[in-house]
């Protein structure tokens, strides 16, 4: 089974996090029950997320929850007029990194590779 962490934080895009939970999740009704991915929201803390149209969402677990996970994808973020927050989630930041130094993959969608670039894994690669 491939574990997948999907990023929940503050001003989170919701539909660049709900798509890809409802495509990995529904995949794995359509695989005749053989489940595929275990798909969680994963964020810093428990307590509901407010995203950036004022949704809320809650994750499933802590990241200090999830000792493995095979994927890391971190979700489009709201970027607002001010830009890029810089160290907003440091603590994600290195969770990340160490799981990819432990094997695992990480992928962003559009602004959420800005939070993977803080992970330094970006640097000198086009």
């Amino acid at each position: 089974m491939i574990h997948v962490s999907l990023l929940t934080v503050p001003d989170v895009i919701a539909s660049s996090l709900a798509g890809p939970y409802d495509v990995l999740t529904y995949f794995n009704g359509l695989s005749g029950g053989d489940d595929t991915f275990r798909v969680e929201l994963v964020g810093e803390t428990r307590e509901p997320v407010t995203t950036a149209n004022g949704m809320s969402l809650t994750p499933h677990k802590t990241i200090d929850e999830v000792p493995a996970t095979d994927i890391v994808y971190i979700p489009s973020l709201h970027v607002g007029p001010e830009g890029w927050r810089v160290g907003a989630h440091d603590r994600i930041v290195e969770w990340m990194r160490g799981h990819y130094a432990r094997g695992a993959r990480l992928c962003g969608a559009c602004t959420g590779t800005l939070l993977l670039a803080e992970t330094g894994l970006l640097s000198g690669r086009e």
